[in-house]
């Protein structure tokens, strides 16, 4: 499995804006399946802060579902859907690349 963090902008939570300037974002972490030159998503989990974990309103107005209105390092969240897949009988191996940034 292949493992990226990626950045989305936030319009559900009422904020607008343009590309080409500062916008508020969040971050998730994607996993695919690759060969070659070839790869598939096959799993997504939002991230979420410290910060924006435990904040009731936010969480709220941004309707972040209650089950996931907790912190998970990036890292975290990858084992998440290796486990996952592993459940799906996805073919996991080690070795797989790993780019999430850091775990703050």
């Amino acid at each position: 499995m292949i493992f990226r963090q990626g950045f989305f902008l936030l319009r559900s939570a009422g904020v607008s804006g343009r590309l080409g300037k500062t916008e508020n974002c969040q971050t998730g972490v994607f996993g695919c399946l690759g060969r070659g030159e070839r790869a598939t998503l096959t799993d997504f989990r939002l991230f979420l802060p410290e910060t924006r974990a435990s904040d009731k309103d936010w969480c709220e107005k941004a309707k972040v579902p209650e089950h996931q209105r907790r912190h998970r390092t990036r890292t975290e969240l990858a084992m998440e859907m290796v486990m996952r897949a592993r459940g799906r009988e996805l073919t996991v191996r080690n070795g797989g690349k790993i780019s999430l940034g850091t775990d703050k």
